[in-house]
């Protein structure tokens, strides 16, 4: 009977009565594949896309030929290498497992492979990895055996020493592949088992965090459309519009501060901006460009309101601009600030058709004065004037006049009478003539003016002697 070769690593068996005289060498070449199998082996590569690792000669003809680097169990490749190199581990029919460790330069993976199987383990630079050939064509990472084979997930179980979880290239995968399983991260808070977090299988992995969240940079939703919801039942969300913005549900407020100042829209569809009343509550707008208030609808226009009653509204008719009260009989009235105190220049009397009635020391209004020696007229503030002449009066040249101004200027003589009244060079009577004016005592005068430009007051003959 002639010797055998094992399968996996050709060790010669030797038949009875075989090699009579020479079973010493076989046997030393045995002992030599199995010093291998329990040894380490650097093996050089060459710069190439593949490279073969024979365990054992294909047909062993005796031990010399079959003594292979294959037969190491912890091998170190080394070398430089420009690309991934595919190392293809000979016979295809070898059942065995290997450490190898990627000690090559160059910065490239080596790739173990068996025959034409698909199952093959990628080994990065400086890594190494525990792997196992299961002598039909697939070579396996002795950690998916582990995974696959041997672990259920609740049986694994780290100790109590810190576990890091590391790759350097490529994803790190938790996979829960029961149909609607839930992936979910648990801790101890203070003596409290405590879930933190929820990926829900049966929603498309939606994140249910247990408490707050905080984020250290941007947080984005991704997705057209996509809904922010807020509360339990999710009463209040601001939904995304594509290329518009976000609009906040229903009739919800967005509120400021306190439940008295918000933004919201009424069930009319009107848009409100409120403050509750308080003393110090207002609404303050803010721009350095200017504000614009665009109403759109001119029967509508722009609405001021009291505590719901309508008080005035402006709006235009054929591009008119109208300035309109509501409440009937009360008053438009425009008032300023004159040295620190409120004045009331113009009150528009609406229960007398709209009167103007010109306040005190607004134009317009009516200038009373006693009046001797030269008298300038302030046309910037006055339109009409009461001048009791106490002595002679010279109505100088005035500067405050403008072109369109029109008024009276009445002219009362004290009760010495006499008093005469001369003209500045701006002011101009028909055909130069001077005015003539009553001379008897508390004799009251009606002059008319009009200003027909700068430096040119045009004044009318005097209606004489009211008095």
């Amino acid at each position: 009977m002639a010797s055998s070769f094992t399968t996996s690593f050709g060790i010669e068996k030797i038949a009875t009565g075989e090699q009579s005289g020479s079973w010493g060498t076989t046997t030393n070449y045995n002992i030599d594949i199995l010093d291998r199998i329990a040894s380490y082996k650097s093996v050089a590569l060459s710069d190439a896309s593949t490279a073969t690792l024979t365990v054992r000669a294909g047909s062993p003809s005796d031990g010399g030929n079959n003594v292979q680097d294959g037969m190491y169990r912890i091998i170190k490749f080394t070398g430089t290498l420009s690309q991934n190199c595919t190392i293809t581990i000979a016979p295809t029919t070898t059942t065995s497992y290997f450490v190898f460790q990627n000690a090559t330069s160059g910065g490239y993976s080596i790739i173990m492979a068996q025959g034409s199987g698909a199952a093959t383990v990628t080994i990065p630079t400086t890594k190494s990895n525990m792997v196992y050939c299961d002598g039909s064509d697939e070579v396996i990472s002795v950690s998916d055996l582990f995974v696959a084979n041997a672990l259920a997930a609740d049986d694994l179980t780290t100790g109590d020493a810190a576990v890091t979880l590391a790759t350097t290239t490529g994803n790190i995968t938790v996979d829960a592949q029961g149909s609607d399983t839930d992936i979910i991260f648990k801790g101890t808070d203070g003596a409290s088992d405590t879930t933190f977090l929820t990926l829900d299988g049966s929603e498309e992995g939606k994140a249910i965090f247990n408490a707050d969240v905080t984020v250290g940079d941007d947080l984005t939703l991704i997705t057209d459309g996509s809904i922010l919801g807020f509360g339990a039942d999710t009463d209040t969300t601001l939904t995304h519009t594509d290329g518009t913005g976000l609009t906040l549900n229903g009739t919800n407020k967005l509120t400021f501060n306190d439940t008295g100042t918000y933004v919201h829209s009424n069930a009319d569809g009107d848009l409100d901006l409120v403050a509750d009343g308080t003393a110090v509550d207002s609404i303050n707008i803010e721009s350095a460009g200017g504000i614009t208030l665009d109403a759109g609808t001119a029967a509508s226009g722009i609405i001021y309101e009291d505590d719901g009653t309508e008080m005035a509204r402006i709006h235009n008719s054929s591009s008119d601009v109208i300035l309109e009260t509501k409440v009937s009989d009360k008053d438009l009235l425009i008032k300023g600030n004159d040295g620190g105190s409120t004045v009331t220049p113009a009150t528009f009397d609406m229960s007398a058709k709209g009167k103007l009635i010109m306040g005190a020391g607004a134009a317009g209004s009516t200038e009373t004065a006693n009046a001797t020696g030269s008298v300038t007229l302030d046309f910037n503030t006055y339109s009409n004037f009461v001048l009791t002449a106490t002595g002679n009066v010279t109505l100088a040249n005035p500067t405050t006049e403008s072109v369109g101004q029109s008024g009276i200027i009445v002219f009362i003589q004290d009760g010495t009478g006499s008093r005469t009244l001369s003209l500045g060079t701006d002011y101009e009577t028909a055909g130069a003539a001077g005015l003539t004016i009553s001379t008897a005592a508390s004799s009251v005068d009606i002059i008319p003016y009009f200003v027909q430009a700068a430096d040119n007051i045009l004044l009318g003959a005097p209606q004489l002697a009211f008095a």
